[in-house]
C-alpha cells in the first residue's frame, strides 16, 4: 500500500451544515439542491442521515 487515498473526496463538513439547516427549515429537496449546488441525492441523503439520528435518541 502506498499511502495514497483513493476516491472521491468527501463533502466539506461545513457545506453539510448548509444543506440541515435549510432542511430543518423546511424547505424542499429540490430547492435546497438548487440553492446549495448539490445534487438532490446528496440532500437526500443528509436528510436521511438526520431522521435516522432523531430516531436513535
Amino acid at each position: 500500500m502506498t499511502g495514497v487515498r483513493l476516491g472521491r473526496p468527501a463533502i466539506p463538513p461545513i457545506a453539510l451544515d448548509k444543506v440541515r439547516t435549510r432542511l430543518g427549515q423546511g424547505q424542499s429537496i429540490r430547492v435546497i439542491a438548487k440553492a446549495t449546488g448539490f445534487s438532490t441525492a446528496t440532500v437526500q441523503r443528509v436528510k436521511r442521515a438526520m431522521a435516522d439520528q432523531a430516531a436513535r435518541a
